[in-house]
């Protein structure tokens, strides 16, 4: 007997993009746009804060720091918050970050206070610097790590630049300055902390009023980060390697 005649198939189905589809898909390229954006911004006012503290404009500095500080704060909630993470995305977080709390800074408290220290001021500035790129290299190779090794860098520029905007004496600024480099560099766990937006909406408020130039926006946000380095080693936190 003859074989059997196979049936014949029809054509293969086209998936067919509606328009809704096409709206759905180009809402999500712009939505992945918007970390970035973010960063960039951060990176840019980091910048221009790094010029005004070159030049001794001590106000204006304060004042794009507090904005870069908000840019870098909704960058990291939408990228994370969103599942909008990516690779340029993070080299980019990681330039913005030691240029605003690294260099910048830096720079604001060598003009505002340390420059009458002389070279010891000068190194002072040098090793805040140092410190912080060291500490984001370190971070950066340790990513997925379930805690902090070394006190995170945002934490550290945070209370350093409120010390700067409440002109603390330059011995506490000193000392200050040398506390949270060793916390930065030593092998020491801080747990990872992941806040909802209506947790750390009173810090942005704050840091919003320290952009037009209110100093003391900056106290909330400072007091946030030396709570934290101090306190962060004392709380429960996961064991290494689980």
């Amino acid at each position: 007997m003859p074989p059997a005649a196979r049936p014949r198939r029809g054509p293969k189905a086209v998936a067919i993009d509606t328009p809704q589809d096409a709206r759905s898909a180009r809402r999500r390229r712009v939505a992945g746009r918007l970390p970035n954006g973010l960063t960039l911004a951060c990176l840019g006012l980091g910048f221009l804060a790094s010029l005004a503290a070159g030049k001794g404009e001590i106000g204006p500095a304060l004042s794009l720091l507090a904005v870069a500080a908000v840019a870098d704060g909704l960058a990291g909630r939408a990228a994370h918050g969103w599942n909008l993470t990516s690779e340029i995305g993070a080299e980019l977080d990681s330039l913005a970050s030691v240029l605003v709390w690294g260099v910048a800074t830096a720079l604001l408290m060598h003009h505002q206070q340390l420059a009458g220290l002389g070279m010891r001021g000068i190194l002072l500035a040098g090793l805040v610097a140092v410190s912080a790129a060291w500490r984001l290299c370190k971070g950066d190779v340790q990513t997925g790590a379930k805690v902090y090794d070394g006190l995170p860098l945002p934490a550290a520029g945070v209370v350093l630049v409120a010390a700067v905007a409440f002109e603390v004496p330059v011995g506490m600024l000193s000392a200050l300055s040398l506390a949270l480099c060793a916390a930065m560099l030593a092998p020491l766990p801080y747990p990872r902390i992941s806040g909802k937006l209506l947790w750390v909406a009173p810090l942005f408020l704050s840091l919003g009023a320290a952009a037009f130039g209110w100093r003391p926006g900056w106290a909330l946000p400072g007091l946030a980060g030396l709570a934290y380095s101090l306190f962060a080693l004392f709380l429960p936190r996961p064991v290494r390697g689980a």
